[in-house]
């Protein structure tokens, strides 16, 4: 495959993702780097290595300015989950945590540049699913809460009324 082939699978690449995170891979085993391109697979990510020119340029022509230059040797984490883009990012920090010689450098997610602190503070977040379980759970609590107090005024209505009908009962 000569260059502008592969600057136009890189190119194509990094517009389908949803967001990216820059690696520093230096170190790595030829089986480490197979398992984490194997554990990105189960959440529809893809791990490569580019050299830094292409990076550029395939950047550039994508529209995406990053906030600091690419040195040394870069592996690209794309990322592709739409339904949960917050995943792929959690499983890279875990596997930077078990192999020290794998480093964030930066990322790119949400159309937005991210530090190293900033892309571990995504990864806290709680995935997608989560997120809509707790927003569901919320909202049957308010409308619970909301038709209590509806009820509280029936209640209280028919106390009224019986009240009423004991004391002219008792006329």
């Amino acid at each position: 495959m000569n260059k502008q082939q592969q600057l136009e699978r890189l190119l194509n690449d990094i517009k389908s993702s949803k967001g990216f995170l820059f690696t520093e891979y230096q170190g790595l085993k030829v089986e480490e780097l197979s398992t984490l391109r194997k554990t990105l697979k189960t959440v529809d990510s893809k791990y490569c290595v580019v050299k830094n020119t292409l990076l550029s340029i395939a950047l550039k022509n994508a529209g995406i300015e990053l906030i600091e230059k690419l040195k040394g040797s870069i592996g690209l984490v794309l990322i592709n989950n739409e339904k949960d883009p917050v995943g792929p990012t959690k499983k890279v920090i875990e596997f930077c945590n078990e192999h020290e010689k794998l480093k964030i450098k930066s990322g790119y997610l949400f159309g937005k540049n991210f530090t190293l602190r900033e892309i571990i503070e995504i990864s806290k977040l709680p995935g997608k699913d989560v997120l809509i379980s707790q927003l569901i759970g919320l909202l049957q609590g308010k409308i619970f809460n909301l038709i209590n107090v509806l009820e509280a005024n029936l209640y209280n209505l028919v106390y009224v009324l019986n009240q009423i009908k004991d004391k002219k009962a008792t006329e």
